[in-house]
């Protein structure tokens, strides 16, 4: 059987803004570059647009729209080599095209200051999955990095209703915890982490809670676990990658994880994973740790399964 991965997180459009780095060239320093997708079997990517806490917030929404317009112009062209994943049918077409589908994400709201208008705008331009913050505070939520705790605001609350009310998926990645309990209650539609590790393995910040991943798991959700060495452990390798999927499993099952790589969105590399062309070293890892069946789940079938059932039919129904 072909190999299929879907991969929900990895910062090209950041890299390619702030480095001018090119995803098509062979040579590319990219991690999740085209040709490494290909290489390592990648049918789906998740391209977040991400706006660095530190530029003020006037460049934020220029900023955004240039991502996404790269994304578009850049990425997608004329849809040959890679496709935008709107749709319910898109899914099924990418377990079954070579095309690569681009999912497209926002890794925080800051850069749309508040504005439920702006995030209509930003679903319209093709995202499907929306993160409230990243790790600081916003007029949404606390962020994981924001020592005060605080949960979901008002207009928060407002936005994850109108995510899912337009068929889009919730990322409670960057959290803080108080506001990943806040969405879960607010819950009306799926709601995912699409890249952090498991806290009893490793205490970071980013990672989730045996409670939390068990939560998410009970509400359909999915964690993707990332190749960042920092969320992982001490030796920054294939083996404690390996420790926080197998926790994952025993907590959640193997319905609910899946992997979020965050390549390209961190100086930092775990051995054995530098890049998206490696993923065939993974499958074999995971077919000798955990079988065939529980592999193929992790590496699509989840993330397949969860998008097939929270995204909404095409306008043209086929």
């Amino acid at each position: 059987m072909e190999r299929r991965v879907w991969d929900a997180h990895a910062d090209v459009l950041w890299r390619i803004a702030a480095e001018r780095v090119d995803f098509y060239g062979s040579t590319s320093s990219l991690a999740a570059g085209w040709h490494r997708l290909v290489q390592g079997g990648v049918k789906v990517l998740g391209f977040p647009l991400f706006v660095p806490p530190d530029r003020p917030a006037a460049e934020g929404w220029n900023m955004l729209l240039t991502q996404a317009a790269s994304f578009h112009d850049r990425i997608v062209g004329d849809g040959e080599r890679v496709r935008p994943l709107l749709y319910r049918e898109d899914v099924a077409l990418a377990e079954k095209s070579q095309t690569i589908y681009g999912l497209l994400c926002l890794e925080g709201c800051s850069a749309l200051e508040g504005s439920v208008e702006r995030l209509s705008l930003c679903m319209h331009l093709g995202v499907r999955v929306v993160g409230l913050t990243w790790n600081e505070a916003n007029e949404l939520a606390d962020g994981v990095g924001e020592p005060r705790g605080g949960g979901l605001t008002a207009l928060g609350r407002r936005f994850v209703r109108e995510v899912w009310q337009r068929s889009g998926v919730v990322d409670v990645a960057h959290l803080g915890e108080a506001a990943f309990w806040d969405v879960l209650r607010e819950a009306r539609g799926p709601v995912v982490c699409t890249h952090a590790g498991i806290k009893a393995v490793w205490p970071h910040r980013r990672n989730l809670s045996d409670g939390q991943l068990k939560a998410l798991a009970e509400l359909g959700g999915v964690l993707g676990i990332a190749f960042v060495p920092a969320f992982l452990g001490p030796k920054g390798g294939l083996d404690d990658l390996l420790r926080h999927i197998e926790h994952a499993l025993e907590v959640a099952g193997d319905r609910h994880v899946a992997f979020g790589s965050d390549f390209d969105g961190t100086d930092e590399v775990l051995e054995g994973m530098e890049t998206a062309a490696q993923y065939p070293a993974l499958e074999r890892a995971l077919n000798a740790r955990f079988g065939e069946e529980t592999a193929r789940r992790l590496l699509w079938d989840n993330w397949r399964d969860l998008f097939d059932q929270a995204l909404a039919p095409g306008p043209s129904g086929t």
